[in-house]
């Protein structure tokens, strides 16, 4: 289980997409710190404004709380890791990258509960 969590940590840390790995539920519970309820993952991608992607969450989409849920994100068109993730709410998520067109292509995974 520490080998697994390794791996999910240098993904989200090192942006490292072939070493993501989604935990099973009741451990990354246990990892992000809650060991209530159900974690979830929302994948997407979408065109950024002024360097930003804004994404809202809806329906089964949506997490508890702020701090319930990790992001990674990835510039397509540069092919470089999102610089900034912050987390609104359990509803909102803004990527920000700080050079480059102001309208490249982001993918994003957000997980948690």
């Amino acid at each position: 289980m520490l080998a697994s969590r390794r791996a999910w940590r240098a993904g989200v840390d090192g942006y490292a997409a072939s070493g993501l790995e989604v935990l099973p539920p009741t451990d990354l519970g246990i990892w992000i710190g809650n060991s209530e309820g159900t974690a979830h993952v929302v994948e997407g991608e979408g065109t950024a404004t002024a360097r930003k992607l804004a994404v809202t969450f809806t329906n089964s989409a949506v997490f508890a709380s702020s701090k319930s849920y990790l992001c990674t994100g990835y510039d397509e068109t540069r092919e470089v890791p999102i610089l900034s993730i912050a987390y609104a709410s359990g509803t909102q998520v803004t990527f920000e990258y700080f050079t480059g067109a102001a309208n490249d292509t982001i993918r994003f995974q957000c997980v948690g509960q």
